[in-house]
């Protein structure tokens, strides 16, 4: 205790401090509870089965309306759109990439093997053959192995629930980018 002592504080005023020290840590650790506030849910009003004109709505937005017209002319000049568009075909590239991370994100449901064979010629070509007890013997060499990881925290759901989402998003993008170009053409 000479050390306590040199400080010229007693370890009564250490102990003092120490406990002073806990309340205030105490006191600031249970604040933080006493934001949290209990909410009501609020009833939401029951959702119709149907709405009054969706049939009509999905029939004409997957169908292309500028046949409905019976116009040779603007039939020509759609398809020409269609065909020759570069943003349509990034838009499709934009899609395949989404399709292509929803594929590998599920690939995570399965292990992974990976399966490697190599051969080791130690032959002598064009040499004299070597003495007995001098040569090499062939080598051979497979190897398989396998990884599978767990999903303990969610991550892996996650990832694949992300890239679902992702997908129908690209989707309803895509839809709506082929409804655009159709308009301003």
């Amino acid at each position: 205790m000479p050390i306590l002592k040199k400080c010229g504080e007693s370890s009564e005023m250490i102990i003092m401090n120490l406990r002073y020290f806990a309340i205030c840590l105490l006191i600031i650790l249970f604040s933080g509870c006493a934001g949290w506030r209990s909410f009501q849910e609020v009833e939401t009003p029951p959702m119709p089965d149907q709405f009054q004109h969706s049939e009509t709505v999905d029939r004409f937005v997957d169908e292309p309306w500028w046949q409905s017209f019976s116009d040779d002319n603007l039939n020509s000049l759609m398809e020409e759109v269609f065909e020759s568009n570069l943003s349509l075909e990034q838009a499709f590239a934009r899609f395949d990439r989404l399709h292509a991370g929803y594929k590998a994100a599920n690939a995570s449901w399965f292990p992974t093997f990976n399966l490697s064979a190599t051969y080791q010629d130690n032959g002598f070509v064009g040499d004299p053959p070597p003495q007995v007890g001098t040569m090499s013997p062939d080598n051979y060499d497979v190897r398989l192995s396998t990884r599978y990881e767990v999903d303990f925290w969610g991550k892996l759901s996650a990832n694949r629930s992300a890239a679902k989402e992702d997908l129908l998003a690209g989707q309803a993008d895509l839809r709506a980018f082929l409804i655009s170009l159709s308009a301003q053409s």
